[in-house]
């Protein structure tokens, strides 16, 4: 677990790695509010997950409405629950500000569980170990569009090659 916490204090010093994680967790996002809520994906992480991913793409602001405006958080907080079929919190900011204040050695904020998962996992895709359509992991292609894999767990992968 020390690694963990070393990892995420290494990001916070690299500004561009930030940024690159924030850039791709948005796009990750705005693929899954592109689905429909019947198409009948499963979350795998909590709400207090998904709901810090929505405020990372409110935060990046590269998400917009067909006017070109950017979409604000509530919008995207009901986008992604209604996409996955959760219930939509009373108040999406403290869901958001509770994930970000979340410490300690059993449970790190989703923003460092997916840049570990990127950079140190050596998994390019870590939306497939959260978002489950018919027990097969959705998967965005370099493309941009989601295919299914069909495998039951994620794959989970070390640097090491195991």
């Amino acid at each position: 677990m020390e690694e963990e916490f070393t990892f995420y204090d290494d990001l916070n010093k690299q500004p561009e790695r930030k940024k690159e994680v924030m850039k791709k967790m948005a796009a990750d996002y705005g693929r899954i509010i592109s689905h429909s809520p019947g198409e009948g994906l499963h979350w795998r992480g909590t709400k207090l997950d998904l709901i810090e991913m929505a405020h990372v793409a409110f935060v990046h602001g590269s998400l917009r409405d067909p006017m070109g405006s950017p979409l604000s958080f509530a919008t995207l907080v009901r986008r992604g629950c209604a996409v996955f079929g959760l219930a939509v919190p009373r108040n999406p900011r403290a869901y958001a500000e509770k994930a970000r204040q979340r410490k300690g050695i059993f449970q790190c904020p989703f923003f460092a569980r997916y840049a570990w998962q990127l950079y140190r996992n050596d998994n390019c895709e870590p939306m497939g170990c959260y978002v489950d359509c018919g027990g097969a992991p959705a998967v965005p292609s370099k493309k941009g569009k989601v295919t299914l894999k069909r495998r039951t767990r994620c794959r989970q992968t070390s640097a090491s090659g195991r």
